[in-house]
């Protein structure tokens, strides 16, 4: 006899975004699948309660598309099909990658109580199918959403588990809540271990044997299992099994020792908690994620896509404390840029056999959507950060002239703001908003017409009006740079060159004399390196590193051939070195040929008023499909015992102390830093343009357990690869720039590394001040505590209201007092994601309201204003 007496059995479509079909095509599908799956609720509803068809919206993107058009009666039934408990709705609209940044993640949530209300569920679950991990943030933001139970079916293709699952555990969130979480097996194997594209229940009986064997042999205490199904041919982006109540209700007739059971994630929690489980294990850490390595296939519009985010973020923070308005047109707009960027932080890059036939048309059209879905919300952040800014400034669509310029820092530090504005600014003539609205694009321009007018400090939430004529006095005079042969000294940094190569040697941080670089590494500081296989020992495919098996995959075997022969290159010189002094900067110019690449432009430049080493390097790859990555090398002088900090989502993370479990440690996704560091030295670097992150070596496909630290650690970006073997670009050409900041340390703190990672972003924002005669300052918000305080602030739409995200950079609860000095606050309230008030807050003059907030957590408040 069997420990286990039911199969339960949840049937969703698979949501990826591309992937089988073209983007547009398969979302119009999704909304028929919905229309299926009611058909089949009501035809089975008087079947016996085991085999009564059930359907779980894994998304609600398509539930949203498809609520958009349905017919009232046809949402009276779907109403009717979530009270008697056939349909079920999850909280997130996709399955999403690490890129997601965390104010885009509560734009994500935000929905919910609309979904809520329209379709009468309560949305209690979230499910993550497919995708590796999460950002660490996630897992309070669902709590903050009133998620009570979360559920993940990982494919563990060139990927991996944090546990041997199944297995259930409370994820422990950054702010020491706990998120019940199932660890579930890959999604649809209920379809493939039991046979259902072939109807038969002999065979099915024979899965349901083996597979209940299987799982006897390992933890797993219930008396119950639990898998997924899909729609075999179609694993991904299926349309509802219409075979499948009946071929469960002929078995459960058969009378087999298991019955089989449709369920929900609600019926499953229920289950899993209803069965007077105690002592269920508490893991802590961020859920990093093997997959996000693709997002390197197209490393341009990730750039792109980041950038936009930002532009994003500052428009909402202006559009929250000016006294601009936002009307229709506007919010439509906004809603379409946040879709656009969540879509293309979506996991699906494009085909299923983009690698396999990349010269076919569907290839073309899904890499084609893919990335429009990048220039889309760059176009229109761009847009909307210049109507929020023409709005605040005041100006005129159209002017003769202009008197100066206008600066907004939505950041909680002050900025040391170098001016650089486009030459026709100090020029008469005639200027219109609708030309300087093309000025915020996040585009690279090659020639630039810009002009240097100095260094200017904004303070923090706060905009400065400044005329052209006032610049130089308010200018900070920059300490001294001096240049020899093969030293530069700037306030902070002694800089050592070869004397040959004016490579550096070594960097020196001045305040405690400590010396950053490791100069018996191989490579040199900010080295290109190509990474690929060595042909000499291996083939050089994608098979060398994972070849993949299906049925070990089904049954959580790694295939990582963790042992792949690879064959490391740098680059080498073309012509002298040229080292650059103006601006208040000095600047080393290296051209340089080799990896594959071609056009090679690398600068490093030192600054005279900041610490920040600014990183750029500017190349054309080549038309290469074989697998390999792209490098930059930092070769640290450290000792053993050095620690590493990145931050996911606005969260802090201790590498690898803070991984959940065996999630992957061969590559991080970084929002904006990673920092090494030990006492007294170590380093920041702030990834603005891209996300992954290698730490003390070579790492990829080498499915490390845990981070061995060694003496003198090389820390790695890592913008480029084409290594995944399915939906990745197979090849990505033409001419790109990346950008990147590295400062000396000497103790670490991580609301040190936050200003960084935003200064890297270029947080304040520059435009044209058409009317202005003197110097204004307005500040629109104030915060009394340096290590708590807003990181972003969104409006809560339909309402003139303020949704504020509250971050503690401490380790201990702590609170701070905000101040909104230009608006009336008529009330404050911690709130969920939603907005919903949780908690009012005693407000003061009608200005100011003091927070608390959790250890190193992120709480939201609402901010009610006059209308």
């Amino acid at each position: 006899m069997s420990q286990i007496k039911e199969i339960l059995c949840m049937h969703h479509s698979h949501l990826d975004i591309g992937y089988t079909h073209p983007q547009n095509m398969l979302l119009e599908l999704q909304c028929d699948y919905l229309e299926q799956a009611i058909d089949l609720c009501e035809i089975t509803k008087d079947y016996p309660d085991s085999s009564r068809f059930c359907w779980t919206c894994e998304a609600t993107y398509p539930l949203l598309k498809w609520l958009e058009t349905a017919s009232p009666k046809r949402i009276a039934l779907f109403r009717e099909l979530v009270a008697r408990g056939q349909m079920s709705i999850t909280a997130l609209p996709m399955h999403t990658t690490p890129g997601c940044t965390s104010f885009q993640l509560s734009q994500a949530l935000s929905t919910l109580n609309t979904i809520r209300t329209l379709t009468g569920s309560s949305v209690s679950t979230a499910i993550n199918h497919d995708v590796n991990g999460q950002p660490w943030t996630l897992s309070s933001f669902m709590l903050d959403s009133h998620i009570e139970f979360y559920m993940t079916g990982i494919n563990i293709h060139m990927g991996g588990i944090p546990f041997p699952r199944p297995y259930l555990f409370e994820w422990e969130t950054p702010d020491k809540r706990r998120l019940p979480t199932f660890l579930g097996e890959h999604y649809s194997l209920f379809s493939q271990f039991l046979f259902t594209a072939e109807n038969d229940t002999q065979k099915m009986h024979k899965g349901i044997t083996d597979y209940v064997s299987r799982l006897e042999s390992c933890t797993w205490n219930y008396d119950f299992a639990v898998l997924t199904a899909t729609n075999p041919p179609l694993f991904d982006n299926n349309c509802p099994d219409h075979n499948l109540a009946d071929l469960i209700r002929r078995y459960n007739g058969e009378g087999h020792e298991q019955t089989i059971r449709f369920i929900t994630p609600e019926m499953l929690y229920q289950r899993l908690y209803g069965s007077h489980i105690q002592n269920v294990p508490v893991h802590r850490g961020d859920w990093n994620d093997y997959w996000n390595f693709g997002s390197g296939s197209t490393a341009r519009e990730t750039k792109l896509n980041r950038r936009a985010k930002q532009l994003l973020r500052k428009a909402d923070f202006l559009e929250c404390v000016s006294p601009s308005s936002s009307d229709a047109h506007y919010q439509k707009v906004h809603a379409e840029s946040y879709e656009n960027a969540l879509l293309y932080d979506e996991l699906t890059w494009g085909s299923c056999t983009s690698v396999t036939e990349f010269d076919q048309e569907e290839t073309y059209a899904q890499e084609i959507h893919k990335k429009d879905f990048a220039y889309r919300c760059a176009d229109t952040s761009a847009y909307l950060l210049s109507q929020q800014m023409e709005a605040a400034a005041c100006n005129p669509a159209q002017s003769d002239s202009q008197d100066g310029i206008f600066l907004v820092n939505p950041t909680g530090f002050p900025v040391d703001q170098d001016l650089y504005v486009p030459s026709s600014y100090l020029q008469p003539g005639r200027t219109l908003s609708a030309v300087r609205a093309k000025s915020y694009l996040p585009y690279d321009t090659n020639h630039p017409d810009q002009t240097y007018l100095g260094n200017v400090t904004v303070p923090p939430f706060s905009s400065m009006k400044v005329p052209f004529k006032s610049i130089p006095a308010l200018s900070r005079k920059a300490d001294t740079i001096t240049i020899t042969d093969t030293i530069i000294t700037t306030p902070f940094y002694k800089v050592t060159l070869d004397p040959e190569t004016k490579r550096i040697k070594q960097i020196e941080n001045r305040s405690n004399k400590q010396q950053l670089i490791d100069e018996t590494s191989r490579w040199v500081f900010f080295d290109i390196i190509k990474e690929q296989i060595d042909p000499a020992q291996a083939d050089p495919e994608r098979s060398t590193i994972f070849p993949r098996d299906v049925d070990l995959g089904n049954r959580n075997i790694s295939q990582w051939a963790t042992g792949w022969p690879a064959l490391y290159e740098s680059t080498s010189f073309l012509f002298d070195t040229k080292i650059t002094c103006e601006d208040d900067k000095v600047t080393l110019a290296y051209e340089l040929q080799g990896c594959g690449l071609d056009n090679i432009h690398q600068t490093i430049s030192f600054s005279a008023n900041h610490p920040r080493i600014l990183l750029d390097a500017v190349f054309s790859n080549k038309n290469g499909r074989t697998p390999h990555g792209i490098f930059f090398a930092f070769p640290l002088n450290l000792s053993k015992d050095w620690d590493c900090v990145y931050d996911t989502a606005d969260t802090f993370v201790h590498f690898d102390t803070d991984i959940l479990g065996s999630a992957c440690r061969d590559w991080i996704t970084v929002d904006k830093t990673v920092s090494v560091f030990e006492k007294g030295s170590g380093v920041t670097l702030a990834c603005p343009d891209a996300p992954l992150i290698q730490v003390g070596g070579f790492h990829f496909g080498r499915e490390e357990k845990e981070m061995k630290r060694s003496k003198n650690p090389l820390l790695l970006a890592w913008p480029m690869n084409n290594y995944w073997d399915t939906n990745f670009a197979i090849q990505q050409t033409g001419k790109i720039h990346f950008h990147y900041e590295l400062t000396a340390l000497e103790t670490f703190t991580s609301e040190r590394a936050y200003e960084l990672g935003m200064l890297a972003n270029s947080p304040c924002v520059t435009g044209s001040a058409i009317h202005c005669q003197n110097t204004q300052i307005t500040q629109y918000l104030s915060c009394d505590n340096p290590c708590v305080y807003p990181i972003y602030l969104q409006p809560i739409r339909g309402t003139t209201d303020t949704l504020a995200a509250i971050k503690n950079f401490n380790d201990m609860p702590c609170d701070c007092t905000i101040t909104l000095p230009g608006l009336s606050i008529t009330a404050a309230a911690c709130c969920d994601i939603q907005g919903e008030p949780t908690k009012f807050l005693e407000t003061a003059n009608n200005k100011s309201v003091k927070v608390p907030v959790l250890p190193s957590g992120i709480a939201f408040i609402r901010f009610y204003k006059e209308s």
